[in-house]
C-alpha cells in the first residue's frame, strides 16, 4: 500500500485519504481547537491571527505558529502524521508547523500559488497536510489542484490582496485552470500536497457553511532555507500587513 500511496502521490502531486482521523481522533483535536481559539487567540500578535473584518472575532480566518500550546507542540509528532509524510517524500521527516483555516461565508477566493514560494525550501522536499473539520465541496470553496505541476518547478508569484496568501501566481493561464481538479471532503479526509504543486480555492458562496481546516506542513531533513528568497517573501508580506493596517510582530 504504501508504495502505491508514493507512486500517486509522486505523478500527481496530491493525495486524498479519506477518514485519516476516527471520529475520536477528530473530536480530540476539534476540542483542542476549540479550546485554543477561546483561550490563546486572544493572547496573540496580530501576525498570527488573521481575520476577514479585523477586530472583528467571529471573522477569524487563519491561525498560524499554533505549537506554541503545549497539545499542538506534542501534535505535531504524531507518528500517524510523520509516517505518512516519511513514506510519500522517502525520507526522514522535521515535525510539522500547526495551521487553522477557515472560509467563512462570502469569503474571499484563494490565489493559486505554490506552498513552497513561501517557504523558499531546497531541494524542495515538503509537503502539506490540510485534514477537512467541515463538509467541503464547490459551493463552500473546496481545493482545486492541477495534476503534475509539482514536477514542473517554482512559478514566477506576485504580490496580491489577499491577507494570509501574500503571493499568488503571476501567469496563471486558461490551460492551467482547464486541468484543474476538484475535490470533496468531509471530515476527517486528508487532503496531503507538495510544496510545489499548484493549488487554488474558490470564494466561499454559500449563505451560513464555514469551511474548517487544519493543516501540518512537514519538510524534509535534506531541505535548506534559501535565506535571500525568505527575506524576499517576508519583506512582502511586511508591506501587506501594513497596507491592510495590521502590525507584524
Amino acid at each position: 500500500m504504501s508504495d502505491k500511496l508514493r507512486q500517486a502521490f509522486a505523478e500527481d502531486g496530491y493525495l486524498l485519504l479519506q477518514d485519516f482521523l476516527s471520529p475520536e481522533e477528530l473530536s480530540l483535536l476539534q476540542q483542542n481547537l476549540a479550546r485554543y481559539i477561546s483561550d490563546v487567540v486572544p493572547t496573540l500578535p496580530p501576525s498570527e491571527a488573521f481575520y476577514q473584518i479585523p477586530g472583528q472575532q467571529d471573522s477569524l480566518r487563519q491561525l498560524q505558529r499554533m505549537d506554541r500550546d503545549s497539545f499542538f507542540k506534542d501534535y505535531c509528532s504524531h507518528p500517524r502524521w510523520m509516517e505518512l509524510a516519511t513514506t510519500l517524500l522517502g525520507e526522514p521527516m522535521l515535525p510539522g508547523k500547526p495551521e487553522w483555516f477557515n472560509k467563512l461565508p462570502g469569503g474571499h477566493a484563494t490565489p493559486p500559488h505554490q506552498d513552497n514560494y513561501y517557504f523558499q525550501l531546497d531541494p524542495p522536499q515538503v509537503l502539506t497536510m490540510w485534514l477537512a473539520l467541515d463538509d467541503i465541496d464547490q459551493e463552500n470553496g473546496g481545493l482545486r489542484y492541477v495534476p503534475g505541476s509539482h514536477r514542473k518547478g517554482r512559478r514566477p508569484h506576485h504580490t496580491t490582496e489577499v491577507v494570509g496568501f501574500s503571493q499568488g501566481i503571476a501567469d496563471y493561464s486558461p490551460d492551467d485552470s482547464s486541468k484543474e481538479e476538484l475535490v470533496i471532503m468531509r471530515p476527517g479526509d486528508l487532503l496531503v500536497h507538495h510544496g510545489e504543486t499548484i493549488h487554488r480555492a474558490d470564494s466561499n458562496r454559500s449563505t451560513s457553511r464555514q469551511r474548517r481546516a487544519f493543516a501540518m506542513v512537514f519538510q524534509a531533513v535534506s531541505c535548506q532555507q534559501n535565506n535571500a528568497g525568505r527575506a524576499d517573501h517576508e519583506s512582502n508580506l511586511a508591506r501587506q500587513h501594513k497596507k491592510a493596517g495590521m502590525a507584524t510582530t
